[in-house]
């Protein structure tokens, strides 16, 4: 890497550092000696990596910036209290840490969550008249959490409008949640301070899972925006790798294919030839990587042989709530939810029977078959195991998805401006932009297959002669829903007070933006766009509406979390709060 392109990152980390040493070690700051002295040898370390340490201690830094020293800074100068909270910090971490490395993550990554994330869209769609059935069109909400029940969100809204009722079930869930990971978590010393306990678990409790989760990060729009960012961030971040190096080799490339031409149609000759190459090459390359990789798995020892026979698992717990199957044995790599969720959010089994079909039937030949390949703890089930290690489960991934996650939390190291609720045809734009990142991730090689391919750009008649609207909603577009996309204003929360606007009023709306909406939409369409890329792009959209309703996106986010938390603190499902602190021999 040069010189010049190692440059911004160089710029982002003395930035980074800096913040670090001027928030959390402010005796040190501005101080030559000082300031030469590595950051781990200044403050305890949050993990067994430097590389992660820098991340966390950067959003810790904004943080206490923003959220501590705005108020405890006006009553005293003192650093006890920053650095009492930074050791606490460091304590909960390592501890993290260690039970993370005894997790499964392959089996949580790949199956609970996932499973978790099928039944928000199969209770999505039932109640939303997906799945045929006929709900009342006015309280899809009531019907989902009939399907999918969470105790912090009973009673179910009615006509938009949350209950007092269940917003203090939901706070009182959270407390609770919190309660039990700072009784296992904290040291004793810290739990035998009532006060401070209780101003932790207020921070995290209201602060960070009901105004940070409940209230923004579950609201469909701000789930849209997110996808689009994170989308957008890595295609500018590919082409900054790629450089004008790249370009230039392109042009060179470019030139070099279209030297040749035949003639009579002058269409290049070489271009076709360098394409067969390219394709052999990678032919070659995945028959290499296949056949290495399947020779290393073949090739373990017994004793590794030894620990894929499936054993049961007393002590895994299924988290409270949640309809997670409690798994007694090593479940086969090809047998995990995360492909049955893939072919939901494809619509696989309605678009492309044949191909679900042939999937199912091969898998059950690598299951069941003669040799059963696919088997726990067979050759093909070692290979995926160890594929999805070294590739997907790489520790230096860790800081680069953290630093993801940071800057679009904290752009600049700063917390962005508050943001308030767009409009109804803002979040449509919202979604519009997020369906554009998405197709633009995505090869045209797989969107011109797995998509919505040209001839179903066309009314379902047959006919193929009555184009589509192009800028019509999601509800009444390709996906055949009546009603797949939910009201923009079903559930609009600000953490304790319910915002619902009446049916008079959204009418009044959708009168007033129709108009500016359609400008808007065809403002951000990529100039001339062709049928087949508006339906795709319509597809997409219809998935993004899957996570388009606050409330049931709610149900959602609450048993991810719960999940996690019963798999890093099992001891909270078993026990209560009282207990625990009881073994720890504190006084409630």
């Amino acid at each position: 890497m040069s010189a010049a392109r190692a440059k911004p990152r160089n710029e982002s980390f003395q930035a980074t550092e800096l913040l670090i040493r001027r928030i959390l070690c402010p005796q040190t700051h501005g101080n030559l000696s000082d300031s030469q002295v590595p950051l781990e040898r200044l403050l305890p370390p949050l993990s067994s990596s430097n590389a992660v340490d820098l991340q966390l201690y950067a959003v810790t830094a904004v943080v206490m910036r923003d959220f501590v020293y705005s108020w405890y800074g006006k009553i005293t100068p003192d650093q006890t209290f920053v650095e009492e909270t930074i050791r606490i910090v460091a304590h909960c971490t390592r501890e993290l840490e260690q039970r993370v490395r005894r997790l499964d993550l392959e089996l949580l990554l790949l199956h609970e969550i996932p499973n978790i994330i099928k039944l928000h869209i199969d209770a999505f769609r039932i109640a939303y008249g997906k799945g045929g059935a006929a709900p009342d069109s006015n309280d899809p909400e009531i019907l989902y959490h009939a399907l999918f029940p969470h105790a912090a969100l009973s009673p179910a809204p009615e006509h938009g409008l949350s209950t007092v009722e269940q917003i203090q079930n939901e706070a009182a869930y959270r407390q609770l949640l919190v309660q039990g990971v700072l009784a296992v978590l904290l040291p004793t010393e810290d739990l035998q301070n009532p006060c401070l306990r209780i101003l932790v678990t207020d921070i995290i409790a209201d602060m960070i899972l009901g105004n940070g989760i409940g209230a923004k990060a579950s609201a469909g729009w701000l789930v849209w925006e997110g996808i689009a960012k994170v989308l957008e961030q890595q295609q500018q971040q590919q082409l900054y790798q790629n450089g004008r190096k790249g370009e230039r080799k392109s042009n060179i490339v470019t030139q070099q294919l279209t030297g040749f031409s035949s003639g009579a149609d002058g269409k290049p000759v070489s271009t076709m030839f360098w394409h067969i190459l390219q394709y052999i090459y990678l032919l070659i390359l995945g028959t290499r990587f296949l056949l290495i990789g399947l020779w290393t798995a073949a090739s373990s020892n017994k004793q590794e042989d030894d620990e894929w026979i499936p054993v049961p698992d007393k002590d895994r717990p299924s988290p409270i709530g949640s309809k997670v199957e409690a798994l007694s044995f090593k479940r086969p790599f090809l047998t995990y939810s995360v492909f049955e969720l893939l072919s939901l959010l494809l619509e696989l089994q309605r678009r492309m029977p044949w191909l679900t079909g042939c999937m199912s039937l091969i898998r059950h030949h690598l299951m069941d078959g003669i040799m059963k390949v696919g088997s726990t703890g067979a050759v093909l089930d070692k290979f995926l195991r160890q594929t999805f290690q070294q590739q997907i489960l790489r520790p230096e991934l860790l800081p680069l998805a953290l630093q993801s996650v940071r800057n679009a939390i904290f752009p600049n190291n700063a917390i962005g401006p508050a943001r308030t609720v767009p409009l109804a045809h803002e979040q449509r734009l919202i979604k519009r932009r997020a369906a554009i990142a998405v197709l633009n991730t995505i090869p045209s090689s797989l969107s011109s297959h797995f998509l919505f391919p040209a001839r179903d750009t066309f009314d379902r008649d047959g006919s193929g002669n009555t184009p589509r609207t192009p800028f019509a909603s999601s509800a009444t577009t390709v996906t055949g829903s009546a009603a797949t996309d939910p009201p923009a204003n079903t559930l609009l929360t600000t953490g304790t007070t319910p915002i619902s606007a009446t049916d008079d009023q959204k009418s009044l709306e959708e009168d007033e933006t129709r108009a500016d909406d359609d400008k808007d939409r065809r403002r951000i369409m990529i100039p001339d766009a062709d049928p087949q890329r508006e339906a795709q792009l319509v597809d997409i959209e219809s998935v993004l509406s899957l996570f388009g309703n606050q409330y049931m996106n709610k149900h959602m986010l609450y048993s991810l979390i719960e999940l996690i938390i019963v798999r890093l603190v099992p001891e909270i499902q078993t026990k209560s709060v009282r207990e625990l602190l009881e073994e720890r021999e504190i006084r409630c």
